[in-house]
C-alpha cells in the first residue's frame, strides 16, 4: 500500500470518477464529503470523513489525521466547473474530463509512489461474538493485556479507541527508553478500530484491527499492518524479515491472550463480565477456568 490521498467533491461528477481511478489502481483515500450517504459503495482502502472542504475546522482535522506520513492532495471539483447541469448542455465534457482526470490523477499518484511501504496482516477465530472481541479491546485494561512485554511502559493515554484517542508509550530499560505515540483513527463500532504513529520508530506505521462475524458465535479477527523503516530501500530490504518475525511473534501473542479469554466463556453472562472493565487478566483466567 502507498501514501494516502485526501480527495474533496467526491459525490460529484469529476471527484467520484476520479475516487473509482484511485481505487483501482488500489490507493489508499480519505473522502471528505457533506453528505456521506450520497457517496454509495466504496472500496475497503477508502475511509470517509463527514464535513465541508470549505469549513476550516472540518477540513484541518482530516488534514491533521495525514500530515504525520501520508501525502495529500485536496481537489474540489465544484470551484472548477460549477453546477451539474453544465454537464447536460455541454456534449463533450466525457472526452475533456477524461484528459482532465489524468492531468489531476498523475501528481498525487506519483506522490503516492514515492512512499513505498510493506503490509504484515495477522488473522485468527475467537470463539464469541464481534461486539464482543471489540468490547474486550474497549475496555482501559485490554491495552495492558496486549503489551508486548514489562519493558514497554504506557506514558500517556486519552480518548480511548475513538477517533483522535492517543496513546504513548516508551519501550526500553531505566532511562534507555524509547518514545512511540499513536494516534486512533477509522472507528467502527463492533466492526474497526485503527492507530497510525505520529512519533516512533517507523517511517510509516498504520494499524487496523478488524472484528467479523462468521456465524454467531465466532469472530474473524484481524490485525493488519501498513509500515515502512526509516532509511532508503537496501536498509527496507535488510529489516523487512526482521521486522515481519517480530511482528509475526509480537501478534500470535496478542491473539493467543484473546483466544484464550473467549475459550470457554461459553455463558453469556460470563462473556459479558469478560468485556467488563475493571476485570483484571488473573480474574479473567479465574473465570474461564
Amino acid at each position: 500500500m502507498d501514501a494516502r490521498v485526501l480527495l474533496t467533491g467526491t459525490t460529484g461528477y469529476i471527484g467520484g470518477r476520479l475516487l473509482r481511478r484511485f481505487e483501482q489502481r488500489g490507493r489508499s483515500v480519505r473522502c471528505l464529503v457533506r453528505q456521506p450517504a450520497r457517496l454509495g459503495p466504496t472500496h475497503s482502502t477508502t475511509d470517509v470523513v463527514q464535513g465541508d472542504c470549505l469549513d476550516e475546522g472540518t477540513l484541518d482535522r482530516a488534514l491533521t489525521e495525514s500530515v504525520t506520513s501520508r501525502q495529500t492532495a485536496t481537489f474540489d471539483p465544484r470551484g472548477l466547473l460549477g453546477r451539474a447541469y453544465w454537464y447536460a448542455i455541454f456534449p463533450l465534457h466525457a472526452v475533456m474530463f477524461r484528459g482532465l482526470l489524468a492531468r489531476i490523477a498523475r501528481p498525487a499518484l506519483d506522490a503516492a509512489a514515492s512512499q513505498p511501504s510493506d503490509v504484515f496482516t495477522y488473522r485468527s477465530l475467537v470463539t464469541g461474538q464481534a461486539a464482543d472481541v471489540f468490547r474486550w479491546h474497549e475496555r482501559p485494561e485490554a491495552l495492558l493485556d496486549l503489551l508486548p512485554s514489562r519493558r514497554v511502559r504506557i506514558e500517556r493515554r486519552t480518548g480511548g479507541l475513538r477517533d483522535g484517542g492517543r496513546v504513548a508509550f516508551s519501550i526500553g530499560i531505566g532511562p534507555l527508553r524509547m518514545r512511540w505515540e499513536a494516534r486512533h483513527y477509522g472507528y467502527i463500532v463492533g466492526e474497526r478500530f485503527c492507530d497510525e504513529q505520529i512519533r516512533g520508530p517507523f517511517r510509516i506505521w498504520r494499524h487496523t484491527h478488524r472484528f467479523v462475524a462468521v456465524g454467531t458465535e465466532q469472530t474473524l479477527y484481524e490485525d493488519r499492518v501498513e509500515y515502512a523503516v526509516r532509511g532508503g530501500r537496501l536498509v527496507a530490504r535488510l529489516a523487512d524479515p526482521v521486522v515481519r518475525h517480530l511482528l509475526a511473534r509480537m501478534f500470535a501473542r496478542r491473539h493467543q491472550i484473546v483466544r484464550a479469554a473467549f475459550a470457554n466463556a461459553h455463558d453469556a453472562a460470563l462473556r459479558q463480565r469478560l468485556v467488563a472493565p475493571g476485570i483484571t487478566s488473573v480474574e479473567r483466567l479465574r473465570m474461564v477456568r
